[in-house]
């Protein structure tokens, strides 16, 4: 890819991002969001989810992360069964990855792609540690 602007502009291409545990897209997956295109994640790379979370590793919670963080938790899987389920309702759901789509694009304000909106939030959280230890 020669410049940043080429390789998002074909990350828009994409319907779909499977990002693939237990090492997750990390960057990737940040560009396919700011593109507005879903990212399906599990942190568990298991059929069925320890309890206990002990199959989670950084690497697989960086997707999951940034999902939580502009509030699209739809997209995060449980468990491989969960990851599994949720890719194909996308692949078969026009509607619902249509309204995904666009809870993406109106994502692009919160604080993840947002310098002025993260500085705000981490400022207030500053002053809120502080007030509780001072």
């Amino acid at each position: 890819v020669n410049s940043s602007e080429e390789h998002i502009h074909r990350v828009a291409m994409v319907d779909v991002i499977l990002d693939t545990p237990p090492w997750g897209a990390h960057t990737g997956a940040a560009d396919a969001l700011w593109c507005a295109v879903p990212v399906v994640t599990t942190p568990n790379p298991t059929w069925d989810a320890p309890a206990d979370g002990s199959m989670q590793t950084m690497a697989s919670r960086v997707a999951l992360s940034l999902l939580r963080s502009i509030g699209i938790d739809s997209l995060i899987g449980r468990n491989l069964l969960d990851y599994t389920n949720i890719a194909v309702k996308l692949a078969e759901d026009s509607a619902w990855r249509a309204d995904l789509v666009s809870q993406l694009k109106e994502s692009r304000s919160k604080a993840l792609f947002s310098a002025s909106t993260y500085a705000t939030k981490f400022l207030r959280g500053l002053h809120q540690m502080y007030a509780e230890v001072a």
